[in-house]
């Protein structure tokens, strides 16, 4: 099983798993465009990890402050362990870093 392919979003290349670092942006090596990890896919990746924490704190009997804090607490890695299946079931989606776009609109001035 290969896994997903990702694409740039501009040209269609195909980029290579092992060339995308976490938290970084990365250049497409066929339009040479800074891409990022597109927005909707970190915020849907934080509001599932979110519900899916408080849902089992919910299961566990947890109310009030300590439903709270043990949400706060168990966030991050029952996040880690969602990301590991959501990038199976939903692959990564890039977009261009608009960082990159400003950064040349101030050298073509």
């Amino acid at each position: 099983m290969g896994g997903a392919v990702l694409k740039c979003p501009v040209c269609g290349a195909i980029l290579a798993k092992d060339q995308y670092k976490s938290g970084l942006s990365l250049t497409c090596p066929g339009c040479s465009k800074q891409l990022r990890i597109s927005r909707w896919y970190l915020r849907l990746s934080m509001l599932c990890a979110a519900a899916l924490t408080v849902a089992l704190c919910l299961l566990f009997g947890m109310r009030g402050l300590r439903l709270l804090g043990t949400t706060a607490v168990l966030w991050l890695p029952i996040g880690l362990v969602w990301n590991f299946f959501l990038v199976r079931i939903i692959p990564l989606k890039f977009e261009i870093d608009p960082s990159d776009d400003r950064a040349m609109d101030l050298f073509r001035r």
